[in-house]
């Protein structure tokens, strides 16, 4: 990792629909209410990546115990916009970790989002993955479409 990206994790949290076409977990942002996106957040000094993976997806959805199924072979980078620039200084940008991961019981309900503390999203869905790259801000936009690339390459029917 490069000292100018701040390291992060990303959620990419699927089902397979009875037809076989895939879906992501996505939260509306309370912040930005037409932006869509997966859980995603800092790696803690000390903490490992997976760690940071149940810690971030309990943090943002209340959703525990997830079954990580696979991870994205390599970090994707965005660099940031202004704003991101000035709340993440020193760094320039983030480098994601993508692990895609399972719930392996039952279905998100509004009773996991009620236990979130600090609610980054209103509600979560299950969406068409593309949905997260249509809404997201253009800085992400490209890293989000290289993960779903790299999400593609995996073989999870």
């Amino acid at each position: 990792m490069s000292k100018h990206y701040r390291l992060n994790v990303a959620a990419l949290i699927f089902r397979l629909k009875a037809d076989g076409k895939l879906q992501l977990l996505l939260g509306r942002r309370r912040d930005f209410p037409s932006c869509w996106q997966w859980p995603q957040g800092g790696v803690d000094e000390g903490e490992s990546l997976e760690e940071a993976f149940h810690r971030e997806v309990f943090e943002e959805t209340g959703l525990k115990n997830l079954h990580i199924v696979a991870k994205i072979a390599k970090p994707i980078r965005y660099e940031f916009n202004e704003e991101g620039r000035k709340k993440f200084k020193p760094y320039k940008g983030q480098e994601q970790v993508y692990f895609i991961a399972k719930i392996p019981d039952g279905e998100p309900t509004a009773d996991h989002l009620d236990s979130v503390k600090n609610k980054e999203f209103t509600e979560l869905k299950w969406k068409n993955p593309t949905l997260a790259v249509k809404t997201a801000p253009a800085f992400k936009a490209k890293a989000y479409k290289n993960a779903l690339k790299g999400l593609e390459k995996l073989s999870l029917a």
